[in-house]
């Protein structure tokens, strides 16, 4: 968190001065994130060869560099299927951005804005999420499914408030949010017509991403992958252009919560049936009454390492 803030204050300042001192433009905001994240990853690995931390790398002994390649590909195996979805998202917006272009050729500026903001409505949310993935796993590792299931419906609730209420105050003002990154008086319209459209829909997407933290700390990252195909590639796309030709970019702006609907949905039905699935139905199951995890011992190597001063 703390190299976070450092780093977003130095690329702000850097930007600033790439941009507007040296007249560089866009080349300039590019030097300027180039040198601030070649910074924050020097300034990361030095915090973890340092004395102090408590996780830190270790020499290389016999027989752990064939355990260490096989962990990095289990977890590449886990991230795979999450990445291959994000790409899925991003890989939607090429189709629309041409649809809007064809209507508006500011509609593209108003839909990069509409996300900016939507991106701030959903950092509270993204950090729950950071807080659930490991929480779900360490109860599912432990056969705790109960706590799964009071983890997974708690965050749910949780962040749909948060980001409903976020919603209610963009919805309530659009305009005036919207006016804080454009002023142009043909995109603000528009701008204030995506920000009606998305924002009722708000508490459903907060859900939705609650239940890919779950399948992810079940570890289960190819559902999070059908998910986001499923809500950016099968869904909002063909609907785009349905509704485009039915009512121009108005469409275009309602096929996102219309997607985002589709999404929950299937989401938190297919969480319901996981959790179902596990023995917590509508009852909650009693952990205690589970087997016990045994803990396989941990190698001799590792153990040494850890002895070490």
């Amino acid at each position: 968190m703390k190299v976070s803030i450092v780093a977003n204050v130095v690329n702000a300042a850097l930007n600033a001065y790439f941009i507007f001192v040296l007249g560089m433009g866009v080349r300039g905001s590019a030097m300027g994130t180039l040198i601030t994240r070649s910074l924050v990853a020097l300034i990361l690995v030095y915090r973890l060869c340092a004395r102090s931390t408590e996780v830190r790398p270790v020499r290389l002994r016999r027989g752990m560099l064939g355990d260490g390649l096989r962990i990095i590909a289990s977890i590449y195996w886990i991230g795979l299927p999450a990445s291959v979805g994000m790409i899925a998202m991003s890989a939607s917006m090429w189709p629309i951005n041409r649809l809007l272009v064809t209507h508006n050729e500011f509609a593209v500026g108003v839909a990069g804005i509409g996300w900016r903001i939507e991106a701030l409505a959903t950092v509270p949310v993204f950090g729950l999420f950071s807080a659930v993935v490991p929480m779900m796993a360490y109860n599912f590792g432990a056969r705790a499914f109960s706590r799964c299931r009071e983890i997974m419906y708690t965050s749910a609730w949780l962040a749909a408030l948060v980001m409903g209420v976020g919603g209610v105050a963009l919805f309530a003002f659009p305009a005036w949010f919207f006016g804080l990154f454009s002023q142009d008086p043909e995109m603000v319209p528009m701008g204030v017509a995506y920000l009606r459209a998305m924002t009722p829909v708000y508490p459903l997407m907060a859900a939705s991403i609650m239940m890919t933290a779950g399948f992810q700390g079940f570890g289960k990252t190819w559902v999070a992958m059908v998910m986001h195909l499923w809500r950016n590639i099968i869904v909002k796309v063909p609907l785009a252009f349905w509704f485009a030709s039915l009512w121009g970019v108005t469409g275009v702006w309602w096929s996102f919560p219309v997607s985002t609907v589709a999404s929950a949905g299937f989401s938190i039905g297919w969480m319901y049936l996981e959790l179902r699935r596990l023995g917590c139905g509508d009852e909650p199951c009693d952990a205690t009454q589970l087997p016990t995890v045994q803990m396989a011992p941990m190698p001799p190597e590792i153990v040494e390492a850890e002895a070490e001063p």
